[in-house]
């Protein structure tokens, strides 16, 4: 029905396509999803005031602060607010931003289990808000999360990923020796 040269050129072929779709699988680890919210109009040197929800994928929330053409010093804070609505001051920062200078400031430790969201507070005191703009959101791990390389093929699929490109590699090795 089909000699062996055929069985083994597409026993090689089939092995080939189990490695490249093993590699391509790992390779996709890792990715962080960003999601954003549009900063408030700002009042009386407040830049930003806004909640972002949070579950067990988030990893980070941040502000993504940018200072205009002078310098600003400004304040980020963090709190979290459970499911009744109630804030817990968690973290207040003072950062200080050089002209054209842009900066992330992230809150990675992230309670999801006593808190629903986190609200972000960025304001400027004793300056012209209009010097600094914000950008208010959470990060999450999404698909795999181990990184790069097979990890996340291996975590995610049990390893069966792993075994078919190793049959495939073997399959390929006792193809040759015949």
């Amino acid at each position: 029905m089909f000699s062996n040269t055929q069985l083994k050129t597409a026993g090689s072929a089939f092995a080939l396509v189990l490695v490249v779709v093993g590699l391509l699988a790992g390779a996709t680890g890792g990715a962080v999803a960003q999601t954003a919210t549009a900063t408030p109009t700002p009042t009386d040197g407040e830049l930003a005031n806004s909640t972002v929800a949070v579950d067990n994928d988030t990893r980070s929330v941040y502000a993504d602060l940018a200072a205009a053409n002078s310098s600003v010093d400004l304040e980020v804070t963090f709190a979290g607010v459970d499911a009744d609505g109630n804030e817990t001051e968690l973290e207040t920062r003072t950062i200080s931003l050089n002209a054209s200078e842009e900066r992330l400031v992230e809150r990675s430790d992230v309670n999801t289990s006593a808190y629903s969201e986190y609200r972000v507070m960025v304001t400027a005191p004793n300056l012209d808000s209009t010097n600094a703009t914000v950008e208010v959101g959470e990060i999450a791990q999404v698909a795999g999360g181990s990184g790069g390389g097979l990890g996340g093929a291996v975590e995610q699929a049990g390893g069966i990923g792993v075994v078919v490109v190793v049959a495939g590699a073997a399959l390929l090795i006792l193809r040759r020796d015949e």
